[in-house]
């Protein structure tokens, strides 16, 4: 059964977006070379509840960690663990905020140092594919609208779309209806209405589109050095501002250069968010060290305080 929310319960989900996007910014910033995904998930799930969020992830179905971090040609679920990230490596980033109830759910994937012309290619489509999708994310057309447009884009490139997982419903959960696929025919599914707030997650690989699921129950994995992507976002903070915009009577959808400018602001609004944010660490990082400073000086006068002390008791005796 298909949730409609109101423009509250838009509002929250908005709001939970924002932490999830700013988390997935700080992610960006701790992919590197020598870095592990265990440290990138400890940092993230400590930055998630410092916003007064909770990591939708950690112990959803039992899963272990606060993100998802999956290398190469890992697709999904990538449990975070001793694996070292490497130059050249491919890194997906899948997080999940949940504040005040409803649930802020997106992914991304970054390019570490120096990588192929295949994999910054593959990279590249599935960005622009999800763009493709969202041309067709606005009230009147049809989920599977979304899902063609996806695959059409991605195959005429030359890339598979990978079948076995794909996009949902979201909002006091992180799964709801309807499933959104990357594959299938124009004009099937359900209807897109105000109020429906969904995830379009296209997932896109070198070679054919088959998946295996490793013994650890959760990360689906292509076969070696069968690189993939995936690209998500849930659309609270996107789509769904003009599924739920003020649309004149009798009009069904708002048209395609209304929605291109929308998200163009909307991609200035989130780089400015992340400048500020990198601007606020870098000055959290700069107090930490004056602060560090300050600790050692209170630290080599304190043996002088103590023997000043000493001789004014002994004086006083």
């Amino acid at each position: 059964m298909i949730t409609l929310k109101s423009e509250h319960e838009i509002e929250l989900m908005r709001r939970a977006g924002k932490i999830t996007a700013a988390a997935r910014a700080l992610a960006r910033d701790l992919v590197a070379p020598g870095v592990t995904t265990a440290q990138i998930d400890k940092e993230i799930e400590r930055f998630i509840r410092k916003c007064g969020a909770v990591p939708t992830f950690k112990g959803y179905g039992g899963f272990p960690a606060s993100v998802c971090i999956s290398i190469n040609e890992e697709v999904i679920h990538g449990i975070p663990g001793s694996r070292v990230i490497h130059e050249g490596d491919i890194v997906s980033v899948d997080v999940g905020a949940t504040y005040d109830g409803y649930v802020g759910d997106c992914a991304a994937t970054y390019l570490v140092g120096d990588c192929s012309e295949e994999a910054r290619r593959l990279v590249e489509v599935t960005r622009q594919s999800f763009y493709e999708g969202m041309k067709f994310a606005r009230a009147g057309y049809r989920i599977g609208d979304i899902s063609h447009a996806v695959q059409e884009y991605v195959e005429a490139n030359g890339f598979s779309v990978i079948r076995e997982y794909v996009g949902h419903g979201v909002g006091t959960v992180m799964h709801e209806a309807p499933e959104v696929p990357n594959f299938g025919p124009a004009g099937r599914g359900p209807r897109l209405v105000p109020g429906m707030t969904i995830a379009v997650e296209p997932m896109v690989a070198v070679g054919t589109w088959e998946v295996k699921t490793l013994k650890n129950g959760w990360t689906g994995k292509r076969d070696k050095y069968e690189e993939a992507h995936r690209a998500e976002l849930a659309l609270w903070d996107a789509a769904n501002r003009y599924l739920h915009a003020n649309l004149p009577k009798g009009t069904k959808t708002l048209p395609i250069a209304e929605w291109e400018q929308e998200y163009a602001d909307l991609k200035t609004q989130r780089d400015s968010d992340y400048t500020k944010l990198k601007d606020t660490r870098t000055e959290v990082a700069e107090l930490q060290k004056i602060r560090k400073c300050v600790d050692i000086a209170l630290k080599a006068e304190q043996p002088e305080r103590t023997q000043t002390r000493t001789k004014r008791h002994e004086q006083e005796r």
